[in-house]
């Protein structure tokens, strides 16, 4: 193990100063956050109507694709 190598794994605390391997460290336990809150009724039908409007354009988005490419194979192909 080279120097650069050691350093770095000092920083990392893998390593102690004189070379040795670190002992490992218990991680504290993490304090208990609050639940996140809970969307309101007016959110959700917000997100559900965004969801819908979404669907619609993109089915229409494909139908027309695909209705533009079936005729255009129907010219091509006669």
């Amino acid at each position: 193990m080279n120097r650069e190598q050691k350093r770095l794994l000092q920083r990392q605390g893998q390593l102690g100063p004189d070379g040795a391997p670190a002992t490992r460290r218990r991680e504290q336990a993490r304090p208990v956050t609050a639940p996140a809150p809970q969307p309101t009724r007016a959110e959700t039908a917000n997100y559900s109507l965004v969801v819908l409007v979404t669907l619609v354009v993109m089915i229409a988005l494909i139908f027309a694709l695909d209705y533009v490419f079936s005729g255009l194979a129907r010219f091509l192909f006669k």
